[in-house]
């Protein structure tokens, strides 16, 4: 980081991250780096958005994300990949 960049609200944080981003990786957080990651696997997953998204692993914290995401795939055919 270079730069510090404050924004109104979390919609604009989002796009401003968006925006500005090459790839995107999720350490363990609390609901905001829940919803921003959500938002980028969301875009992925709709070919809006050409980017890694990684969910790093710490100390098994996303193991459930990977369940609930074949959960997806298996019942409904939505593929998060």
């Amino acid at each position: 980081m270079t730069k510090l960049i404050v924004t109104k609200d979390m919609s604009e944080r989002k796009n401003k991250m968006i925006e500005l981003g090459d790839a995107f990786i999720a350490f363990p957080g609390g609901t905001g780096t829940l919803e921003e990651i959500a938002e980028v696997m969301s875009k992925v997953s709709l070919k809006h958005l050409n980017a890694p998204c990684i969910l790093y692993n710490l100390n098994n914290c996303a193991s459930h994300s990977r369940y609930f995401s074949d959960e997806l795939d298996a019942q409904f055919f939505i593929k998060i990949s």
